[in-house]
């Protein structure tokens, strides 16, 4: 399916829920954003919405299409406290609406905001069972870090980052997790892992943990968009 096809869907069925709501944003993430599906993998759609005195989280099961929409104040706080996953899930636009600032939103991401808990944390449940999905997970997390530590840029597809990283076991993690293929020795994995950590930690190390003047550019961000298309202002 086109991304322009996906976004018609989508914006259809919100509008048939409820007319009133006011879509901000649509973003495609999960395992197609990332990379690794194939033709029967659903879509996974991530939006911000406005409707004022409304739920602060929607989820819609749409045929093929998983949809999860936050208010436009559930997003002011995910950024607030810094949450990388929110930032890179909602960095790979279907439908932009015209007054909101979608690259204004992204570049308020800052190297503070990839920690190295995350990564740890997912590295420990996929061994703790492992599977291909868990490895892939794995290789997204550490992957999408590095690559913004790096560049500044948030890209989520590991697959186009594949030669930048050098990464020699991701194509046959993509083919045993969709064509639910066993994997009898992981160990090549775990040391590119760990091979995949320590490029975090050096680019870590180059980065500078606050940026003087994030506060700053956020409140004036939220003010301008609170302004547009109302909210809470409260932090």
């Amino acid at each position: 399916m086109e991304k322009n096809e996906l976004k018609n869907i989508v914006l259809k069925q919100i509008r048939t829920v409820d007319p009133s709501i006011r879509v901000l944003l649509l973003s495609l993430t999960g395992s197609r954003g990332f990379g690794w599906a194939n033709d029967r993998y659903d879509y996974d759609v991530h939006g911000i919405f406005v409707k004022n005195n409304y739920w602060d989280w929607v989820h819609l099961g749409l045929q093929g299409i998983d949809l999860n929409i936050w208010s436009l104040d559930h997003i002011f706080m995910d950024i607030y406290y810094g949450h990388f996953e929110k930032f890179q899930d909602l960095s790979n636009p279907i439908y932009i609406d015209p007054d909101y600032n979608h690259s204004e939103m992204i570049s308020l991401c800052t190297p503070k905001m990839c920690d190295e808990y995350s990564i740890l944390s997912e590295y420990k449940r996929f061994k703790l069972h492992p599977n291909p999905r868990s490895a892939l997970h794995c290789y997204r997390i550490v992957m999408v870090r590095t690559y913004f530590l790096q560049t500044g840029n948030i890209e989520m597809n590991i697959f186009k980052l594949k030669e930048k990283f050098k990464v020699r076991n991701l194509d046959m993690l993509k083919k045993s997790y969709t064509e639910k293929i066993g994997i009898e020795n992981y160990e090549p994995i775990y040391n590119e892992l760990d091979e995949l950590l320590q490029q975090f930690r050096k680019a870590k190390s180059k980065n500078p943990f606050v940026t003087k003047d994030w506060k700053e550019r956020f409140t004036d961000w939220k003010q301008r968009m609170t302004k547009i298309f109302g909210g809470k202002m409260n932090e």
